[in-house]
């Protein structure tokens, strides 16, 4: 089973405006020691020497004591250093077809060397995703996870056999319409209220609406913006506002 180099993994950015940098300097004093002990530098290897115990002993202080971010959910994880070097190329080469374009210079051999270039970039991200996405599947503990991107989602859902009253249904049609019985039941008429009265003042009858004077008409009309013509439903509300 092939493992991914931890070298290889992406390393998010420290956040040094977060870190205590009192705390810091205190672990690093404990680290390092006092630099006056430090022999002195009399040729090349004790310089390495020194330069490397200097270098990781702070690196090692500011990976326990500097915060990193947190992974952004939009991050591609299957991103490399090639792809961005690839895509700078593109760009580079996408953008010298505007520039002789605003030359008025013959663009046929850039839109051919940009095209090939786009060609690369795209077929070594298919590369990059096809690769990441092994690397994912031979990790054991992504099993689960990769098995939740497997189902399809916004799958239909099965309803399975329903049971009432020893009754039982089995179709969509059946089981539709025993669901809307139980959770929809028709509710029951008001009491002490005619249920001819109420049908009817549910259709509709002359209620008297009172006659529109010429005044009213007049001052709704007026009333309007003079930049737009008002229709008959907005003389009509203004009337009755």
């Amino acid at each position: 089973m092939r493992q991914v180099p931890p070298e290889a993994r992406r390393r998010r950015k420290r956040l040094y405006k977060e870190a205590d940098w009192n705390e810091i300097r205190t672990a690093i004093g404990s680290q390092l020691g006092d630099i006056r002990s430090v022999k002195e530098i009399t040729d090349v290897d004790t310089f390495e020497w020194a330069a490397s115990v200097f270098v990781n002993g702070i690196n090692a202080v500011l990976e326990d004591h500097v915060p990193r971010a947190r992974e952004s959910p939009y991050a591609k994880r299957w991103w490399s250093k090639d792809l961005t070097l690839l895509r700078r190329d593109y760009t580079f080469k996408r953008n010298r077809i505007t520039t002789l374009y605003r030359r008025g210079e013959c663009t046929v051999r850039a839109r051919e060397v940009s095209h090939a270039a786009r060609r690369v970039y795209l077929d070594e991200i298919d590369k990059q995703k096809k690769q990441h996405w092994k690397d994912f599947l031979d990790d054991p503990n992504n099993i689960w996870k990769a098995a939740s991107y497997a189902k399809p989602s916004g799958a239909p859902m099965d309803v399975p056999e329903l049971v009432t009253n020893g009754r039982r249904y089995v179709t969509d049609e059946a089981k539709a319409e025993v669901l809307m019985d139980t959770f929809f039941p028709t509710p029951p008429l008001p009491e002490g209220r005619d249920p001819d009265r109420v049908v009817r003042s549910r259709v509709g009858h002359d209620i008297g609406w009172p006659p529109l004077t010429k005044k009213e008409v007049e001052r709704a009309i007026f009333k309007s913006n003079p930049d737009k013509a008002p229709g008959l439903d907005e003389i009509s509300f203004r009337v009755w506002r």
